[in-house]
Order: structure tokens, then C-alpha cells, then sequence
């Protein structure tokens, strides 16, 4: 009962706020990874920023998105 509330109340909002709270949310989860990976260990080399890099883009395309109002339309 509880996940079907939550599920509608996503639903119910409107498709340029979800996708601004998606962008942000990867946003903050590749900062989170970024900052959890230099405290413990940097690995060698570059290649582990591929993954980060990826999806901070598809969260930086998604906040940007979210900001032109013919973006929202299905």
C-alpha cells in the first residue's frame, strides 16, 4: 500500500519535475561515488571516470531538459 502511494504520487507529478528530480538524483549519486572513491582509494589510471562521466552527462542532459517546455510532451 505504501509503494502504491508513493508510485502514484510520481505519477501524479508533472514530466519536466520528474525529470529535473532523475538528473538530480544522478548527479548527486556520481558526486556521492566521486567523493566516496577519493576518500578510500583513487584506482590508477583514468578509465573509472568513463562510468561517472557517462551518467553525470545523462544527468546534466536531464536537468537542462527539464528547463525547455516542449521537452515535456510524450
Amino acid at each position: 500500500a505504501i509503494a502504491a502511494r508513493w508510485a502514484n504520487a510520481w505519477t501524479g507529478l508533472d514530466a519536466t519535475l520528474r525529470r529535473l528530480a532523475v538528473g538530480t538524483m544522478l548527479v548527486v549519486a556520481v558526486a556521492a561515488h566521486l567523493v566516496f572513491t577519493f576518500v578510500t582509494q583513487t584506482p590508477p589510471g583514468w578509465l573509472w571516470l568513463v562510468m561517472p562521466g557517462l551518467f553525470a552527462g545523462i544527468g546534466l542532459l536531464m536537468i537542462l531538459a527539464s528547463g525547455f517546455p516542449g521537452t515535456a510532451r510524450r
